[in-house]
């Protein structure tokens, strides 16, 4: 919980959140391939997780720093997603608008930044479509 409270400042500031791809987000989204079969064959045969390897998962990724603070725009980066949030009439975060999926390529720092504005941008206009708002921005000792 610790990292995703220190990424809030910088989320509430860009209106949006990046979430690094992992292995271990990459194996919770998809489906694990049944043993024996070639991933080719495997399309309608996948298998979920037994609920000991979520169990592993969820671990790992519980230790993982997922949440993309500071973008270098010549970076290089894998992202999993990025997602902002649409906000109804009592500045409560009523969904989330994101583009996922993105984990096969690797996306400069300045492609991260223009996909961020972009979804932020449809979440604003969601926003103001159901006549909502952002929430108040706390205190600088709350944040």
């Amino acid at each position: 919980v610790g990292p995703s409270q220190e990424a809030l400042p910088a989320i509430r500031r860009d209106g949006y959140a990046v979430t690094r791809a992992s292995p271990e987000l990459r194996l919770l989204s998809r489906p694990v391939p049944t043993a024996g079969r070639p991933p080719a064959t495997t399309a309608r045969r996948e298998r979920r997780p037994t609920p000991e390897e979520l169990r592993a998962l969820l671990a790992a990724i519980g230790r993982q720093h997922l949440l993309l603070i500071d973008v270098d725009d010549a970076g290089k980066y894998r992202v999993a997603d990025v997602a902002a949030a649409v906000f109804d009439g009592s500045g409560n975060a009523a969904l989330v608008v994101a583009v996922s999926g993105l984990d096969d390529v690797e996306l400069s720092g300045t492609e991260v930044r223009a996909l961020g504005a972009q979804v932020a941008a449809t979440a604003e206009a969601l926003t103001a479509a159901v006549r909502g708002h952002r929430p108040a921005q706390p205190a600088a000792d709350d944040a």
